[in-house]
């Protein structure tokens, strides 16, 4: 994550940028060694400023009186009483798991369901033994635009079969992939000359189970989809993991954009129906 004296941050890790301007005002910061040193990072700094991070504990929930937060309960079943709480997570675990339904009204409670089990995607993580050779980029600005991050989705009618696919089938045999190489940012994330390719693949049904048969079959799909474009990559990849399902809800937040635009400033609108993402839209 990068930060500038302006106050402004890059494209990726945005939020963490905007923390390391905050606490480095006179400074522009570079932090590699991905989430853990990041962390390790925000710690040392936080604790300047009198902040005291727990860890290795966890919040099992919040703990309310007469409709109002007082604090946390943690794991060890220890309660921490705030004046103040700040949550930073995915709202249906923060307002379901943490806050409880019991303490919602039914109104909230129904939005709140509607909202689950919409983003019909997977996440697959990639380690490959060289840096993936892609077609139709040239070797000067290949390694900028992966870094930055690409869109594979030659078509609307390849958009259509794979949206057709996950209706029929419950996933794409070619899905559409946003990927990005991190290890062309940070190369402390791989062994020296490997690299790491971050996908989020549509479409999937979001119901599928994350059964193995069915991780082998996204990760099958994937590296099929970007042998279009890279052939041979996929005798490169030396090992993966696949987020689907409630895992990928965990990680990147279950929520379709078409369900919250109303939240979203416009600019963020216009962004959401742009692109292959607009499909369906009138």
């Amino acid at each position: 994550a990068t930060s500038r004296r302006d106050g402004k941050s890059s494209r990726q890790g945005s939020a963490a940028g905007l923390v390391g301007a905050a606490l480095c005002p006179e400074d522009s910061i570079l932090i590699c060694g991905g989430l853990s040193a990041l962390m390790t990072h925000l710690q040392d700094k936080s604790a300047d400023y009198g902040v005291r991070m727990e860890r290795g504990r966890f919040v099992k929930s919040l703990s309310i009186t007469n409709g109002q937060a007082k604090g946390v309960m943690m794991d060890d079943d220890a309660e921490l009483e705030a004046d103040l709480i700040l949550s930073d997570m995915n709202p249906i675990r923060l307002f379901e798991n943490l806050v409880g339904t019991n303490h919602l009204p039914d109104a909230f409670s129904r939005r709140l369901r509607a909202m689950q089990g919409r983003m019909r995607a997977a996440r697959v993580v990639m380690t490959l033994d060289d840096m993936p050779q892609f077609e139709g980029l040239s070797p000067e600005t290949q390694a900028q635009q992966l870094r930055q991050g690409a869109v594979l989705c030659p078509s609307v009618e390849y958009c259509r079969l794979a949206d057709q696919e996950a209706r029929s089938e419950g996933g794409a045999t070619r899905p559409v992939l946003s990927l990005i190489l991190p290890t062309l940012s940070d190369p402390s994330l791989a062994p020296a000359g490997q690299h790491v390719v971050s996908v989020l693949a549509q479409y999937f049904d979001p119901a599928l189970p994350a059964e193995e048969d069915n991780q082998q079959a996204v990760l099958d799909a994937v590296v099929q989809a970007m042998e279009m474009v890279s052939p041979g990559i996929a005798d490169q990849v030396l090992g993966a993991r696949i987020f689907m399902g409630a895992a990928l809800d965990q990680t990147i937040g279950p929520f379709n954009r078409s369900e919250q635009l109303s939240a979203q400033p416009i600019i963020q609108v216009l962004a959401s129906l742009s692109g292959h993402h607009a499909l369906g839209y009138d």
